[in-house]
C-alpha cells in the first residue's frame, strides 16, 4: 500500500477513477504530537455502471436526510401502536402495515470491532454506516424506488438481539413478487446480505421485519455486469412505457441479444375488442396494436420464461406500459377533405351501387366517387368483388377494397350487417377516424372473424369520428356487407330502420341476448339488447 493523500484535517477523502470489477484495499493512519496509529486494513469492490439507489438513513435520501439526517438522539418515524401508515422519500417508502408497529430512526449504531456491539459480525459484513432506522416487533417495511435491472441489491442489517432473526426480502417485477429469507445470527452485530436479480426491466425491492426487531443502516442497489459469457438479456432500444395516438400501429423494442417469445405474456387493460399481438424477430420485440380505447392504458406483462434468449437460459422479466391520447378533435373552420360529406344523419348506405342517394355539402366540384359521402370499392381479376343494391361482396384484400362512408354530423352509433359463405376466412375491420388526410388516421372500432359471422350489431362511434371504413384485412372466400347505417347523435337510425324483426319465429329454440357489440350476455341487466331465438333476431329492452 502507498500513501494517496496526507495532513488531512477532515473525516473524508474522495477518490477517483477507480477501473470497475475491481477490489480497493483502504487504510487510515491518524497522527497527533504523540505518535502515529496505524489504521485497519479495509476494502471495497467496484461494479460498472454505478449506483442506482443509495441510503444511509442520514444524508441519502435527500427527503430522510432533510427530516431525520441530523439525530441526537432516537426519534419516532412511526410511534408505538401504527397501522396502516406509510411515508415517502424520494421514491423510498418506510412504512407499517396492520399490526401494531413502531419505527424509530436512530444515530450512531455501529462499531468498527467486530468484538463490540453493532460490530460487524465477520471481515465480510463491513461497511455499513452509523445511522439506522430500527424496526420494532411488528409489520415494518422500507421499499426501494423503481429501477432497471439487472442490479445487485446490498443490505447491511443490525441484530439488537441475540437470538437469531430472520426477516423478508420481496422482489417486485412484472406484477410478481417473490421473496426470500434473510437470516441475521445470534449476536448483536451487523451483517451484510447481497441478492443479484439478473433479469432486465423495472424492479423494487421491499424488506419487511416479519414480527423481528432490527436495524436497517444501509440499503445500495448497484449495476449488475455479468461476467464474460454470462451477459443478461436487457432492453437497449424502446420505452417501456410508451404514449401513443389514438390510432392502429406498433411499437418495437430492441435487445443486446437475439430473442424469442414463447406466446403467453398477460394483457391488462383490455375492455372489450381490443387486439394487442406480440413478436419477434432477431434482437427485435415487436408489439401491434388495435382498436385500442383513448386515454386508456394496457400493460404487456413478461413473467419468468416468457421472453427469452435463444439457448433460452436468460429472460427478460418486466412489463411494457402503452398509454393512448385522447381521440383527436372534429374538423376546424378551413381543414377540407377531398370529398363531400352527407349533410344530415341518420343514414341508409344503401342501394350499394348508387353513388350519392342523398344531399351532400362541400365545395369541391369533381366527377370521381370520391366527391360522395360514401363509396364502393372491390378489386378485380380472378377474385373480383362484387357491388350489388343491397350487398357488397369482398373476395380479396387488396388495400383498395373498401367501403367508406364520410359525414359532417356527429353519430352515436353504426349498424352492419355481415356475413359469409361457408368455409372463408376473415378478418373484416372497422374503423373510424376524425379526417382520413390528416395523421393519425384510422382507428379500428372492431375486427370480426368467420368466427363472429353471421354478425347483426351496433358499434359504439367517437363523437369525433367523421369516417368510417369497412375492409378485409385478409380474406378467403366471400364475405359480404348487406347493411350499413349511421345514427344519429342520440343513436337513432330512422324511422325506416327493419333489418331485424321480418325473420320467422322458432318457439321451441333456446333464447339467447346479446349486446350491442354482438356479444352474448348470459344474465342480461336492464338496458338494450338482441334477442335471438331460432332463426328469429329482435331488438329489445330488458326492464
Amino acid at each position: 500500500m502507498s500513501a494517496v493523500a496526507t495532513e488531512l484535517k477532515v473525516t473524508q477523502w474522495e477518490t477517483k477513477d477507480l477501473a470497475a470489477g475491481k477490489t480497493y484495499y483502504w487504510r487510515v493512519d491518524s497522527r497527533n504530537d504523540i505518535g502515529t496509529t496505524e489504521g485497519t486494513v479495509w476494502s471495497f469492490s467496484t461494479t460498472a455502471g454505478g449506483v442506482l439507489f443509495y441510503t444511509d438513513f442520514t444524508t441519502s435520501p435527500a427527503e430522510y436526510a432533510e427530516k431525520y439526517g441530523s439525530l441526537s438522539g432516537n426519534t419516532d418515524i412511526f410511534k408505538k401502536g401504527s397501522k396502516n401508515d406509510s411515508m415517502t422519500f424520494n421514491g423510498m417508502v418506510i412504512g407499517v402495515g396492520a399490526t401494531s408497529s413502531r419505527i424509530v430512526a436512530m444515530p450512531g449504531c455501529l462499531s468498527e470491532d467486530g468484538s463490540k456491539d453493532y460490530g460487524p459480525a465477520t471481515d465480510d459484513d463491513k461497511g455499513a454506516t452509523a445511522n439506522c432506522i430500527q424496526f420494532i416487533n411488528g409489520s415494518e417495511y422500507v421499499t426501494t424506488p423503481a429501477v432497471q435491472g439487472p442490479c445487485v441489491i446490498t443490505y447491511y442489517l443490525g441484530n439488537p438481539s441475540t437470538s437469531q432473526q430472520t426477516v423478508k426480502l420481496y422482489t417486485i417485477a412484472g406484477g410478481n413478487e417473490t421473496s426470500q429469507d434473510l437470516v441475521l445470527g445470534a449476536k448483536k452485530r451487523i451483517f451484510k446480505f447481497t441478492s443479484t436479480y439478473t433479469n432486465a426491466g423495472e424492479v423494487r425491492f421491499r424488506l419487511e421485519s416479519n414480527g423481528k426487531k432490527i436495524d436497517v443502516n444501509d440499503i445500495i442497489i448497484e449495476r449488475y455486469i455479468a461476467p464474460d459469457g454470462e451477459e443478461p438479456l436487457e432492453l437497449t432500444a424502446g420505452s417501456l412505457d410508451n404514449t401513443i395516438e389514438y390510432t392502429d400501429a406498433s411499437l418495437a423494442l430492441t435487445f443486446n441479444q437475439e430473442v424469442k417469445y414463447e406466446g403467453t405474456a398477460t394483457i391488462e387493460g383490455c375492455h372489450q375488442f381490443e387486439t394487442i399481438s406480440v413478436g419477434t424477430s432477431g434482437t427485435k420485440l415487436s408489439i401491434a396494436y388495435e382498436a385500442l380505447d383513448a386515454n386508456s392504458t394496457y400493460t404487456v406483462k413478461f413473467p419468468e420464461g416468457v421472453l427469452t434468449n435463444v439457448a433460452s437460459d436468460k429472460s427478460f422479466v418486466g412489463e411494457i406500459k402503452i398509454t393512448t391520447k385522447d381521440f383527436p378533435s372534429e374538423k376546424t373552420d378551413g381543414e377540407t377533405h377531398w370529398g363531400k360529406a352527407a349533410k344530415t344523419l341518420p343514414l341508409n348506405f344503401a342501394p350499394f351501387n348508387e353513388t350519392a342517394p342523398f344531399e351532400t355539402v362541400g365545395s369541391l366540384v369533381q366527377t370521381s366517387q370520391n366527391d360522395y359521402p360514401h363509396w364502393c370499392q372491390v378489386g378485380g381479376g380472378t377474385n373480383a368483388g362484387e357491388v350489388t343494391a343491397d350487398h357488397v361482396a369482398f373476395r380479396s384484400s387488396s388495400s383498395s377494397d373498401k367501403v367508406m362512408a364520410y359525414y359532417g354530423e356527429e353519430a352515436k352509433k353504426m349498424y352492419i350487417e355481415v356475413d359469409a359463405d361457408d368455409e372463408t376466412t376473415v378478418r373484416l375491420k372497422i374503423q373510424e377516424t376524425r379526417n382520413a388526410d390528416i395523421a393519425p388516421t384510422w382507428r379500428t372500432i372492431r375486427v370480426l372473424t368467420e368466427k363472429d359471422l353471421p354478425f347483426k350489431g351496433e358499434l359504439e362511434l367517437n363523437p369525433a369520428s367523421r369516417f368510417i371504413k369497412i375492409t378485409p384485412a385478409s380474406v378467403s372466400g366471400t364475405v359480404r356487407l348487406n347493411a350499413f347505417r349511421i345514427s344519429d347523435a342520440n343513436g337513432n337510425f330512422g324511422e325506416d330502420f327493419s333489418g331485424i324483426s321480418d325473420i320467422t319465429a322458432d318457439d321451441n329454440a333456446p333464447v339467447e341476448y346479446f349486446n350491442m357489440q354482438g356479444i352474448r350476455v348470459d344474465s342480461p341487466a336492464p338496458g338494450l339488447y338482441i334477442r335471438r331465438q331460432g332463426n328469429r333476431v329482435e331488438k329489445v329492452i330488458v326492464k
